[in-house]
C-alpha cells in the first residue's frame, strides 16, 4: 500500500518560485486527460507581486483539461479579498467556469476567505 501511495505522489509537481517569476514553461501539462489542482494558499491576496493579465495569461495559456483552483487567504480586509475576487473573475469571464464554494466564514479562531472553482478549457 504505501508504494501505491508513493507512485500517485509522481504528478504532484511543486513550483518553488515568486510569483513574478513563474514562466508559461513552468505550468504546462503534459497529459490533457488528467486533472490539475492549483492551490494558491495566503499568496494571491499579497500586493508583494503584480496581478495582471500577464500573470493571468501565464495561467489561461496554459490550461488543459479540467483545472480546480483552490484559492485561500485570511480574511483580513476587503483590499486583499478582492485580489481573490479579481482572480477568480478573470477565469469566470473568459472560460468555462464552475464556482464551488466561496466563503468568508472563519475556521475556529482563524479568519478565512476562500474560492474553489472549476475550469473546463
Amino acid at each position: 500500500m504505501a508504494t501505491q501511495t508513493a507512485k500517485n505522489c509522481d504528478n504532484i509537481i511543486p513550483i518553488q518560485k515568486d510569483l513574478d517569476s513563474i514562466i508559461r514553461q513552468d505550468l504546462l501539462v503534459e497529459n490533457e486527460q488528467n486533472t490539475t489542482i492549483h492551490i494558491f494558499s495566503n499568496i494571491l491576496d499579497l500586493e508583494t507581486f503584480i496581478l495582471n493579465n500577464d500573470f493571468f495569461e501565464k495561467i489561461s495559456d496554459t490550461l488543459k483539461g479540467i483545472n480546480y483552483f483552490v484559492c485561500v487567504s485570511p480574511n483580513l480586509y476587503a483590499k486583499r479579498n478582492n485580489r481573490l475576487d479579481l482572480f477568480y473573475k478573470y477565469f469566470d469571464k473568459n472560460f468555462h467556469t464552475k464556482l464551488i464554494s466561496s466563503r468568508d466564514s472563519d475556521i475556529g479562531k482563524y479568519k478565512r476567505y476562500e474560492i474553489v472553482f472549476q475550469v473546463k478549457n
